[in-house]
């Protein structure tokens, strides 16, 4: 039993390093084709006349529960100006357990694993009030959600030198959620007005959605007690499980990037998803003499995106678990050797005990999994020609319970320097569901870019529960200046 829960630590430990944001690429003028993941109506008016993506890959991982908690800070890090103190005699870093820090504030914790790989992509303006863009994506994550923190406090207890040999947990929720799924989306936008300074635009996406493989378990409440390194007690339990089909769940076995990459064999589900977007841009006559370009003082955006679900109804396998009185479970051989002929052996033997011992109910053999809707709000100011101050607003709108993907809300602001050749940015956030304050970086040349929404959390003082980077090359022909009406 030990080695499960150490197990499930070290994953724990291993995602501490989320909904892959993009933040500043998404709040470019030079997004292009990749303005539809943000806001569709972005790529009426775009700043290329036709844009493609090649591709673009995004890494995400967060928690609010384990971090680490450095005594110096990431530029000495850099730098190699570590005290010596912190240092081994052969000169590197010397690990001091100390630095693994717990979020002990009573509230539930989450953690996020996310893989985005944007494929071929492209848009193209249709005259002066029209655009269409096409493209494919592939999503994959690994979310916890509303994990106690008595439940992971305990977990966390048994990857110790020295666990305890003793303890009752009552109150063990959680709610897991695995999916991978790849798009294929059309999006349309246009002008709707353009009038002196006032200039409006509006745009909808509609994707066709693939789910390579998912699974789910939702615990509400698991009451148990532990004796010794092999036995707990489990005086209540209620929990619901899903899963896709064992082929998905022995790829992220042999790691999330195998699961996560594009695959048209054994799809076990499908479904649409939808976008909807509209922006405004406000162009004073005395704009020109301080804007750049792209001709806006302000501009505002509001956007719902991924509202939809998949249905996975092939290859699958659902069962939920009950009991109200006390069943004693081992960890023996058996049970061991179950696991160690590979997960589909130790499935096959969890669902038997279950039937044995609890309460157990075979499912319909269908499941539907919502995809992370969100609702955006986009501000720009153009300062003073090449220098801009954006605001992205990200609130989920899916709850923590449900069997769906979840995006993280978010609040960023975005000053950035930004020509057709050259774009830098730094993204300082509060996410994580405005837990976690975050500064991050992003430069663009040419068709080549690479960024981090959260590089780390402070200059001086590094303190680290979470790391993204993502990185793509799009390229486009430029759309040509319009001149304004006298």
């Amino acid at each position: 039993m030990n080695k499960v829960l150490i197990g499930c630590m070290a994953f724990f430990v291993a995602v501490q390093a989320k909904s892959q944001s993009f933040f500043g690429l998404q709040n470019s003028n030079f997004n292009g084709v990749h303005a539809m993941y943000i806001n569709p109506a972005g790529l009426a008016d775009s700043r290329h006349r036709q844009h493609a993506n090649i591709l673009t890959f995004g890494h995400h991982m967060t928690n609010n529960y384990v971090g680490i908690d450095l005594p110096f800070s990431i530029v000495d890090l850099i730098s190699g100006n570590v005290p010596d103190t912190y240092k081994t005699p052969s000169g590197s870093v010397k690990w001091d357990p100390s630095w693994l820090k717990e979020n002990l504030d009573g509230k539930p914790k989450n953690f996020n694993y996310e893989l985005e790989l944007r494929g071929p992509a492209f848009m193209t303006r249709i005259g002066k009030k029209l655009a269409v863009g096409v493209g494919t994506r592939t999503r994959s994550a690994f979310q916890i959600n509303n994990l106690s923190e008595d439940m992971a406090t305990f977990i966390k207890s048994q990857a110790d030198s020295q666990p305890r040999k003793f303890e009752t947990i009552t109150d063990s929720r959680f709610a897991v959620n695995v999916n991978a799924f790849q798009e294929f989306n059309g999006s349309l936008a246009m002008v709707l007005l353009n009038k002196q300074a006032f200039y409006l635009k509006g745009g909808a996406t509609i994707k066709y959605l693939m789910g390579i493989g998912s699974a789910y378990a939702v615990n509400n409440g698991i009451n148990f007690e532990t004796r010794g390194n092999d036995t707990v007690i489990i005086n209540n339990s209620d929990l619901q499980v899903g899963y896709s089909n064992t082929d998905f769940l022995n790829r992220i076995q042999n790691g999330a990037f195998a699961a996560s990459m594009p695959s048209f064999r054994n799809i076990n589900g499908t479904g649409f998803g939808f976008d909807f977007g509209a922006i405004f841009e406000y162009r004073p006559d005395f704009a020109d003499a301080v804007t750049s370009q792209n001709r806006y003082l302000l501009r505002g955006g509001l956007s719902l995106m991924d509202f939809g679900s998949i249905k996975y109804s092939k290859n699958i396998n659902t069962f939920s678990i009950k009991n109200t009185s006390p069943v004693v479970f081992t960890a023996d051989s058996a049970f061991s050797s179950a696991f160690s002929n590979g997960i589909d052996s130790g499935i096959a033997f969890i669902k038997q005990y279950a039937r044995d011992s609890f309460n157990y109910t075979e499912g319909t053999g269908s499941f539907t999994s919502n995809i992370p809707t969100t609702l955006n709000i986009q501000l720009d100011w153009n300062v003073f020609k090449m220098f801009y101050l954006g605001m992205n607003w990200t609130q989920s709108v899916v709850s923590k319970k449900d069997i769906s993907l979840r995006r993280p809300s978010s609040f960023v602001l975005l000053p950035r320097f930004e020509t057709r050749l050259l774009e830098v940015s730094m993204p300082i956030s509060v996410h994580n569901d405005y837990k976690d304050f975050g500064l991050g970086l992003y430069a663009r040349l040419g068709p080549v870019f690479v960024g981090t929404d959260h590089l780390f959390r402070t200059a001086k003082r590094s303190s680290f529960r979470g790391f993204d980077f993502y990185f793509g090359i799009s390229t486009g022909i430029g759309a040509k200046k319009a001149k304004k009406k006298d």
